[in-house]
């Protein structure tokens, strides 16, 4: 019984840590969008501008994600010691479940889509807020 109690005592504190991160990035104004991404994927994220980032801080601080990557086509500009921003011509490589697009503006979401079409990546790979009505 002393484990049990041990077990849930964890567990309660681990849930609070989640959810006081998860409110203080509603502060922010860019939550991460769980419910497209599975939990435990391997993930690859397009874009490091200023939703990008938030996406990538979350997700470190959460664990949510096996594995995190974060790409941009300015990369060399974005990059920092917190934010490890990649050349976009790693999704060549495939070591990524996901590619969760982080571009508010639909107009260049669109054409990180047609190139990521156009690099081989199957459309149900990619995923975006808004796709599917999500």
């Amino acid at each position: 019984q002393v484990l049990e109690t041990e077990v849930q005592d964890f567990l309660f504190v681990l849930l609070r840590e989640k959810e006081d991160i998860i409110i203080r990035t509603r502060q922010k104004g860019w939550v991460f969008p769980y419910r497209l991404v599975p939990s435990g994927c391997r993930l690859l994220i397009y874009g490091a501008g200023m939703i990008g980032k938030e996406y990538y801080d979350q997700l470190m601080q959460t664990r949510y994600c096996e594995k995190v990557k974060i790409v941009d086509k300015q990369w060399k500009q974005c990059r920092t010691i917190r934010v490890p921003v990649e050349d976009p011509q790693i999704v060549k490589n495939g070591d990524f479940d996901y590619i969760l697009i982080s571009i508010g503006n639909q107009e260049v979401r669109d054409k990180v889509k047609l190139w990521l079409g156009d690099m081989g990546i199957k459309e149900d790979k990619i995923l975006y807020v808004g796709k599917n009505g999500k």
